[in-house]
């Protein structure tokens, strides 16, 4: 079951660009933050120059020298967690990280007055102690977010895979951004924008794996896509709270109006049965 999950994983990174780990990725270790102990990896060799493997207390990232935000962010995350999150009060703490080497990092002042947000990939939602909360704020598990694709659709999602790992008891996360094209836009000349988010999450107990991808555009065209080869059944993913089905809303930053089209579910899981 294990090698089957593994797979599925593998997949979805494949999907999103993600491959075979780059020998540059091996300097820290963390299995227990990955499905059967492998870590996701890297296809596209652009950027998987530079790269550096880092460990936290409750999720491990893979950082790009290249685009200085993370290819990926994982973490297992448990029923447990999830509760003792619930009751850990929110303190915001940017910073660079200081491990890796200051040409290879973001900086806080790449993001400032950009229009967009320091978007979390393993959420400080999910960290169940004060270290782990503030570790997750490191630029290095951060890229630039659209509000509209931060605040509203990836925090509904971020809410959906809490509530997934309360009902199943524990589940594998991967989260990332996908850089399309040659032609990437920059920060301050420093900080890639991806177009498109990517989550994956796997779990045991009903041998599932699904996808979400949210393109980071004002305009939003929710998403629908399937496992190939496979038996799947449609599902909203996750069950569209009313933020998200509304045509309009701003978010905290109030500096955007957010418009979407809730056509579509955002994605598809697929049970194999």
């Amino acid at each position: 079951m294990r090698r089957f999950l593994c797979a599925l994983v593998a997949g979805l990174m494949v999907v999103a660009g993600f491959g075979q780990t780059s020998a540059e990725a091996q300097p820290e270790s963390c299995p227990q933050h990955f499905v059967g102990g492998t870590s996701p990896a890297v296809l596209k060799p652009q950027l998987a120059q530079g790269t550096q493997a880092l460990c936290y207390e409750q999720f491990a990232v893979l950082h790009s020298g290249v685009v200085r935000t993370p290819l990926w962010s994982a973490e297992h995350l448990t029923r447990d967690q999830v509760e003792a999150a619930s009751q850990l009060k929110r303190r915001n703490a940017f910073h660079h990280e200081a491990r890796l080497p200051p040409q290879d990092r973001a900086e806080l002042a790449d993001y400032a007055r950009s229009g967009y947000d320091r978007g979390h990939m393993s959420p400080s939602g999910d960290m169940s102690t004060t270290k782990a909360q503030r570790q997750s704020f490191s630029l290095a598990n951060m890229i630039p977010q659209h509000p509209c694709n931060n605040e509203v659709l990836w925090g509904g999602i971020e809410s959906a895979v809490r509530d997934l790992a309360s009902a199943e008891g524990e589940i594998y996360v991967v989260t990332g951004p996908i850089y399309e094209g040659t032609d990437i836009p920059f920060l301050n000349g420093r900080v890639g924008v991806p177009s498109l988010v990517y989550k994956a999450v796997s779990w045991y107990t009903r041998l599932c794996t699904i996808r979400s991808v949210a393109p980071q555009r004002p305009m939003w065209r929710q998403t629908r896509t399937a496992w190939p080869g496979k038996q799947s059944r449609s599902t909203n993913w996750p069950r569209s709270p009313g933020l998200i089905r509304s045509r309009r809303f701003h978010p905290r930053s109030r500096r955007w109006q957010c418009h979407f089209r809730p056509l579509n579910p955002i994605s598809v899981v697929g049970y194999i049965e």
